[in-house]
């Protein structure tokens, strides 16, 4: 199969009975393209080693690359991470919890497929996914999406159908602005976090003086429990064998809280204290989005009581945008 040298196509792994995607799906981050141009055919390129120079045709590359030792010898331009990899994992028994985070970790990821999987939602991490252009989640067990979805600045092409995605609440009897917001009832969980939950919010947190996540600098005491460190693992930590984890490890880069509540820090947290689903259209989510039907729930959360407050407050600024202030002259 020929492609471009700047691009990684990942497709034999679509229907393939996989029950687990490992941690080392993160080495795709590592790729490298080494020429910023497509080889013609008839173009030669030198042998990289020791020893009498020849010449390779462009069929001999790949002997050509097996047999290059030298780090010194790749071309100046060489950027960790500047392939675009496609990644088919459809038709297989992939499970929410059977993904590890590293995945997410691929920002030079621009096709996702997990279609006909067994996912009963969507990591939140995949707001890290920049470079996503097409995401396929069809043929799911998943309710809703993250609203980190409305983080990713490239993705055109999002497919959901089927899903058994909620449905939004029946329309009040009142008229509405087609701008205003489709909400479901806010859920708090709690308004004073727990004392866990407040220590593990402290540590994730960056130290003023160094600017390094406290927890890094955080050593256990002797015999200190395991089941103990397990909320403060991280992709980063060693990965324990895949039979003895149920979830995986929880991951702080996709549990940010972003609301204008505090707009001066983006604030890590373990279990949010609110949440509240909106249903937005399919265009507000894509670039080539079509239709103005909000029929795509999405999870907003919060860290605080009153994180999700602007949700109420943005649309009130809309239902004032149309208010005219003449009417109170008539």
């Amino acid at each position: 199969m020929d492609l471009d040298c700047n691009s990684l196509l990942m497709s034999l792994s679509s229907g393939k009975g996989l029950c687990d995607v490992p941690s080392s799906i993160g080495d795709l981050s590592k790729l490298v393209s080494l020429s910023e141009k497509r080889l013609s055919r008839r173009e030669t390129i030198q042998k990289t080693q020791s020893g009498p120079l020849r010449t390779f045709t462009r069929h001999d590359s790949s002997r050509l690359l097996q047999r290059t030792h030298s780090e010194s010898t790749l071309p100046a331009t060489v950027r960790a991470g500047n392939v675009e990899v496609k990644l088919f994992l459809a038709k297989n028994n992939l499970t929410t919890d059977s993904i590890s985070h590293t995945l997410f970790s691929v920002a030079s990821i621009s096709t996702l497929s997990l279609r006909q999987n067994k996912l009963d939602r969507l990591p939140p991490a995949i707001g890290r996914l920049v470079n996503l252009e097409e995401l396929n989640l069809a043929t799911n067990r998943i309710t809703h999406l993250p609203a980190e979805i409305l983080l990713l600045p490239s993705l055109r092409n999002l497919r959901m159908q089927p899903n058994p995605l909620l449905r939004p609440p029946p329309p009040s009897l009142e008229p509405t602005s087609p701008t205003a917001r489709v909400l479901g009832p806010l859920t708090t969980h709690f308004r004073v976090p727990s004392l866990r939950e407040i220590v593990t919010r402290f540590l994730l947190e960056a130290d003023p003086e160094s600017g390094v996540s406290r927890i890094k600098g955080w050593e256990l005491p002797p015999r200190f429990a395991s089941h103990l460190f397990a909320p403060f693992e991280t992709t980063l930590a060693k990965p324990a064998p895949f039979e003895q984890v149920q979830r995986q490890p929880f991951d702080p880069l996709a549990n940010i809280c972003r609301s204008p509540a505090h707009p001066e820090q983006a604030r890590y947290y373990v279990e949010p204290a609110v949440e509240r689903l909106e249903w937005i259209a399919l265009a507000d989510i894509t670039s080539e989005g079509a239709g103005g039907k909000k029929d795509i729930p999405i999870m907003h959360r919060g860290c605080s009581a009153g994180c999700l407050d602007w949700l109420e407050e943005e649309q009130a600024e809309h239902e004032l945008d149309g208010f005219d202030p003449a009417e109170l002259s008539d």
